[in-house]
């Protein structure tokens, strides 16, 4: 059981914990506001020093609702910690904002900046800028995040996800000439001679 403390409270934050904690870990978790109450591996997301032992997360203020500028959060130079980085705490950066950030692709529809269809630009991406579209980031600070627990409680917390992949296929046309028809492969054979497609 993971308690998080946070003395604030914004749907921002109930969202964040909500998908580390339920969607994507599966442990059980619960949020407080009351730190007179707090008991298991504590998870402690506010500025406060508690009187005993916790993990401490100082938050950026960033999911404070209403909060919208996420750019002074972002240095995109620096790959370590470039989101929300934070010099306290037992966490070199605010994860639970930057999950939020990336989860919510708040980027895309905050910008001014989109193609000639309205559509996002995909090299401007901070995670593309950082080189990191590829990778799963929010799974792995997410487990990350539970390994920094068990070593500082000594405890063995585990996620019972598991990875599954399913392989599928994306056919628009099965059957090119199969069940067609004599005349519609012949003009379908015409059409891809004069149009030079020999491949077919």
């Amino acid at each position: 059981m993971i308690t998080v403390y946070s003395s604030i409270k914004s749907s921002r934050l109930e969202y964040v914990l909500h998908f580390i904690f339920k969607n994507l870990l599966e442990i059980e978790f619960k949020w407080t506001q009351d730190s007179t109450n707090l008991e298991g591996v504590i998870l402690n997301y506010s500025d406060e020093i508690l009187p005993f032992q916790n993990y401490q997360i100082q938050p950026s203020g960033f999911l404070v609702d209403g909060n919208w500028d996420f750019k002074k959060y972002i240095f995109l130079k620096n790959k370590s910690n470039c989101f929300f980085p934070q010099e306290k705490g037992d966490h070199d950066f605010d994860i639970l904002s930057s999950i939020f950030f990336i989860i919510s692709r708040m980027e895309e529809y905050h910008t001014k900046d989109y193609d000639e269809h309205q559509r996002f630009i995909s090299s401007n991406s901070s995670l593309v800028k950082l080189n990191l579209e590829q990778n799963p980031i929010v799974d792995q600070w997410c487990f990350s995040l539970l390994s920094q627990l068990n070593a500082k409680f000594n405890v063995e917390l585990t996620s019972p996800r598991k990875f599954h992949q399913y392989s599928t296929f994306d056919i628009d046309n099965a059957y090119a000439f199969k069940y067609k028809g004599f005349s519609r492969s012949l003009g379908s054979f015409f059409k891809d001679l004069i149009s030079f497609r020999f491949y077919k």
